[in-house]
């Protein structure tokens, strides 16, 4: 008992700070978020160069003789593991301009939060820990590391990441995880960063915690990435290479592999390893769900064979290649250099080659001739999958002229991508959409725009100009009449901005009684929050959604009638705070809502909101 009243005190003291100062609070974000991904993968496909026997589920293929006798099960060249992932798209339900997780119109700010350059020693440590979303790593020459750092929150003071740096070292740091049983254990701050370094290629790189995809450049040095939520893409790593507990795909070239060899585990998806140079190591796989194959030379499996378990010396042995606990495939092959990528790009006549190989230069999009060979995609490929990888790879780089150009042409003239479209569209706006002449090229193509996605995102560009009246017409127009859902819900939550201005808010009231769609009424209706006090109409329909079917709903009429401060209604609105702790509750405790409505609670009744605190911490305690 003396512990729950320890972790309940801790918790009103946070309510308290946080209802003073937007504070959210911290402790208690269990685990990292894993991103949902839209993914266009090609079928899995079989090619047999030459008659082979059949054998079991992996293969070792022979480019050279062997030194030692072996069974060659057949020759698989598996359709690689191509897949396109469309931009996080945050849809107040994933990063740039909507909110995950609530539904609760809400949203996250972007802000760079440091750009910085340390100077390091050859063979300096780098590390990265506990980072609440992504990490791109690329090389320079020289001898300087730039860091940035740009977060993603609703709160105005967000979480910051730690940075220390020596001569020998640089580690940039998040916040531990709370692990089961801390007294405070509860996080409620929603800030996630991405984080871009540039680093020298001789360092040792090491990365601990990530939830979010980490993509790595072209190192001179040995790398140990473990616990990422999401894929992981290493251009190169030389000496040693140590991965696991990784959520999506891994794929990592070694330059040449030294006496500590590569240990990879524990990966929830498929396991690519290329080589540079010709490999001599002892080979072991162990739990491999999916199908193992070896492209290398001079192979001999040792001991039986086994789909899941079995050794091989590769060459003339000696360092290990461990691989564990992979429920994808696994494929071990020769590596190619960036002058082979880009040729195969240019030349191969087959789609699914370029396709492989577009994918495997996005490792290398640090190198300018990368960025060239994909801008010239952009404006020339046939292939949609080619060019949707372009699009995305660039998306970071888009201050670049030539990068720039490609995207608007991209937008202006490319009719029959949507999602490169989409990236254009959203990688312009947020460099770019404070230039009048690009806010109006967008508000054209939103005029007759078919694909939701990039009228979504073209919403999400201009909507921070609601003040501006062409903008506010045409976000006006798309709150009336779009037919996507999450247009006119993020349509809504632009224009909330201006709920002072008479034609505003009318549309705001009109969406907010009549809007087909829940969540857009609920964006409207927060919209309209600001004008409660002054808008005597506004009482009964904030009244009137405080019972709707709809959680979020109850919530915003909360939310307007706490700021209304109508003392007729502060029972029932204690109660329905309560009750709606208690949905939350049920739901997660990691949600946002459950702050919010805490807060809420202790501005009605600070006395009852310690209570309901008190027996949250008891009924946390107790789940332990």
């Amino acid at each position: 008992m003396k512990l729950c009243r320890l972790f309940s005190a801790s918790l009103i003291a946070a309510a308290a700070l946080a209802a003073s100062s937007s504070f959210a609070f911290t402790g208690w974000h269990a685990r990292a978020q894993d991103k949902e991904k839209n993914k266009t993968k090609t079928p899995d496909a079989r090619v047999a160069p030459e008659a082979r026997g059949e054998q079991s589920d992996w293969s070792i293929a022979m480019p050279m003789p062997v030194i030692a006798p072996v069974v060659i099960p057949d020759f698989n060249i598996e359709v690689p593991d191509i897949h396109v992932e469309a931009p996080d798209i945050n849809i107040n339900m994933g990063g740039y301009w909507f909110d995950d997780g609530d539904m609760d119109g809400g949203q996250r700010t972007e802000r760079e939060e440091l750009r910085q350059t340390y100077h390091l020693s050859p063979g300096a440590r780098v590390e990265l820990s506990n980072i609440n979303g992504s990490i791109d790593v690329d090389t320079i020459d020289g001898n300087a590391a730039e860091l940035r750092i740009t977060s993603y929150s609703r709160d105005p003071n967000p979480r910051k990441l730690a940075v220390e740096q020596t001569a020998s070292s640089l580690a940039v740091r998040g916040e531990a995880r709370r692990r089961k049983g801390d007294r405070d254990n509860m996080n409620f701050d929603d800030t996630s960063y991405r984080v871009a370094l540039k680093l020298p290629r001789r360092v040792e790189l090491t990365v601990v915690g990530a939830s979010g995809d980490v993509r790595v450049g072209e190192l001179d040095g040995s790398i140990r990435l473990t616990n990422v939520s999401g894929s992981v893409g290493v251009a190169q790593a030389a000496g040693s290479a140590e991965v696991s507990q990784v959520s999506g795909s891994v794929t990592l070239q070694m330059a040449k592999l030294g006496a500590g060899g590569v240990r990879v585990g524990g990966v929830s998806g498929k396991v690519s390893l290329r080589f540079m140079d010709d490999v001599n190591a002892d080979l072991q796989t162990t739990g491999i769900k999916g199908k193992v194959y070896v492209e290398l030379a001079n192979v001999s499996v040792q001991g039986e064979m086994n789909r899941a378990d079995f050794r091989a010396r590769i060459g003339t042995g000696g360092v290990p290649i461990n691989i564990s606990d992979v429920t994808g495939s696994v494929r071990l092959a020769r590596g190619r250099t960036v002058a082979e990528m880009l040729g195969a790009l240019k030349t191969s006549e087959r789609g699914l080659t370029r396709m492989e190989t577009a994918r495997d230069l996005t490792l290398h999009v640090g190198n300018r001739q990368v960025r060239q060979a994909f801008v010239e995609a952009l404006g020339g490929e046939q292939n949609g999958t080619v060019k949707m990888t372009a699009a995305r790879a660039l998306a970071p780089y888009v201050a670049e002229p030539e990068v720039r150009e490609a995207f608007m042409k991209s937008i202006e003239t490319e009719s029959g991508n949507g999602i490169v479209r989409m990236t254009a569209v959203r990688a312009i706006g947020r460099q770019y959409a404070a230039d009048k002449s690009v806010r109006d090229t967008l508000l054209r193509i939103l005029a007759a725009e078919q694909n939701d996605l990039v009228r979504l995102n073209i919403v999400g560009a201009i909507g921070k100009y609601a003040d501006e009246a062409n903008v506010q017409r045409a976000l006006g127009e798309a709150l009336k009449n779009d037919r996507s859902d999450i247009v006119r819900m993020r349509a809504a939550s632009a224009l909330a901005k201006r709920a002072d201005n008479a034609e505003v808010y009318e549309l705001l009231l009109n969406a907010a009684r009549n809007d087909k769609k829940v969540i857009v009424r609920a964006n409207a209706l927060g919209g309209l929050r600001s004008r409660i006090k002054e808008r005597p109409e506004l009482r009964e329909l904030f009244v009137g959604y405080l019972e709707h079917e709809s959680a979020v709903m109850q919530y915003k009429a909360l939310q307007g009638l706490v700021d209304l401060g109508d003392p007729a209604l502060k029972t029932r609105l204690v109660e329905k705070a309560k009750e709606l702790i208690g949905v939350q509750t049920r739901r997660g405790w990691g949600n946002q809502m459950l702050l919010d409505t805490l807060l809420l609670l202790r501005r009605l009744d600070a006395q009852e909101a310690d209570r309901v605190l008190e027996q949250l911490g008891s009924e946390r305690m107790k789940s332990y």
